[in-house]
């Protein structure tokens, strides 16, 4: 079966969410049936105690991956921006030395009025 499975490199985030349910359908059913050949009965209180609580872990699961998805996102944005401002930064600095002044050739200022320097 491993070789039917796609590399998660290649997946986007909603085909890995989509192999994760299927997996987790896969595994509560073995369990189901692990369950039926030991002789329990499924329709114990028990059973569905568990049942119940193992779906309840799932959701909590789901939202956990969900919220770390919002989170990645956040950041990769964040990175982004601060990419971005480097870039700026980076052309501003060349961008002065290419202007007079640059070199060490001042250029001397007019005093702004009422200012001396």
């Amino acid at each position: 079966m491993q070789g039917q499975q796609p590399s998660n490199l290649n997946m986007t985030y909603e085909q890995f969410q989509e192999q994760v349910r299927l997996r987790e359908l896969q595994e509560q059913e073995q369990a189901r049936i692990a369950l039926q050949r030991a002789g329990a009965d499924s329709g114990s209180g028990l059973i569905r105690q568990l049942i119940q609580e193992l779906q309840n872990i799932q959701q909590e699961v789901q939202l956990s991956a969900n919220q770390l998805q919002v989170q990645m996102d956040a950041q990769k944005r964040q990175t982004e921006r601060l990419v971005q401002r480097i870039q700026q930064a980076e052309q501003l600095v060349r961008s002065s030395l290419g202007a007079p002044g640059a070199a060490g050739n001042t250029v001397q200022q007019p005093p702004v009025q009422g200012y001396t320097q």
